[in-house]
């Protein structure tokens, strides 16, 4: 981990569920943070969340944020409730919002204006830019390796009966491979295509299980993105296509995870091994004490919540079975 100064800095995590106590321990085993305060009206998530920081004071509500001394705010709640929980915490320190940023456009672009206003750092938690693999992986595309890239896939696909708390299926588990796309290419999009799939008994509240995205590109780059609740198993993979070679990353594989497919080869690729949660929390501290600026600020996080909104209203609904899904 790299050198931070020695000062330590006062943080609140607000949120304490599953995600967020994957926060609070990466917080509170970082030694430049002193985490202070931990807010969640679940005192049950309250409780787990104690067990990892126990120096740390608890609250049930975000008002108590203005009673202490802090610097900066981690947000980890629910994604609809982003917005008035980050405008809040601007006005004392400087922010870590989850993804989604927001869930929507209207609510990230008054983000993007009260950062700035307050002259804060205002970073999203898009994961994956903090993943050596991935790094790796848009490094090999740097270097030309795979020639110019082409077609960009990836799939997220999660066991049947998980659930969503960010407001839909695409808010919840899309916005990393889409940061991931926009590392590869800033080009605006010309077309997309989005289908919203019933894949088996998923008829009622708990509405469409899988998600299909089709982008093109104004750079003429393919992008398939598939996102789902309704896998037999956990997928989480990438792929970037060339017209040299191929570049895949089976983050679920135990072995050769990130491999380079070119000239009828195939080579493993190396990367840094620090868990992408850690690097995370590492690259806020340095941005609040002024060592880096953030490759996931506010502006990067509206650009995905723009795409995402889009998505969402063009999305088109449908009901397929399990056979029409049997290639995954």
């Amino acid at each position: 981990m790299a050198d931070v100064p020695s000062k330590r800095l006062r943080v609140v995590q607000i949120g304490c569920g599953a995600w967020g106590r994957n926060l609070v321990r990466e917080l509170h085993g970082h030694p430049g943070v002193d985490l202070v305060l931990l807010i969640d009206p679940d005192p049950n998530a309250l409780a787990r969340s104690h067990d990892l920081a126990p120096d740390a004071s608890t609250a049930s509500s975000i008002d108590s944020i203005q009673d202490r001394e802090v610097e900066a705010c981690v947000i980890a709640s629910p994604g609809p409730m982003h917005a008035s929980h980050a405008l809040a915490a601007l006005r004392v320190g400087d922010v870590f919002l989850e993804k989604p940023m927001t869930t929507s456009v209207t609510d990230a672009r008054m983000l993007v204006s009260a950062c700035k206003a307050y002259g804060r750092v205002g970073m999203v938690g898009h994961l994956l830019h903090h993943h050596g693999a991935v790094q790796a992986m848009l490094a090999a595309v740097r270097e030309g390796r795979i020639g110019a890239p082409l077609v960009f896939r990836s799939a997220r696909l999660c066991v049947r009966g998980s659930r969503d708390v960010d407001g839909s299926m695409l808010w919840c588990l899309a916005p990393h491979d889409i940061s991931v796309l926009r590392m590869l290419d800033t080009s605006s999009v010309q077309r997309m295509k989005v289908d919203l799939h019933c894949l088996g008994s998923c008829v009622g509240a708990t509405g469409p299980n899988v998600a299909d995205m089709r982008l093109r590109m104004a750079s003429g780059l393919f992008a398939h993105v598939q996102v789902s609740r309704a896998h037999a198993h956990k997928v989480r993979r990438m792929e970037i296509a060339g017209e040299l070679g191929t570049v895949v990353l089976d983050d679920m594989a135990t072995t050769s995870k990130l491999t380079l497919h070119w000239k009828g080869r195939v080579e493993d690729l190396q990367f840094d091994p620090v868990p992408p949660l850690r690097a995370e929390v590492d690259a806020f501290v340095r941005c609040v004490r002024g060592c880096s600026v953030s490759r996931t600020d506010f502006s990067e996080g509206l650009a995905v919540v723009e795409l995402l909104e889009c998505a969402q209203r063009v999305a088109c609904v449908t009901r397929e079975s399990p056979a029409d899904w049997a290639a995954w």
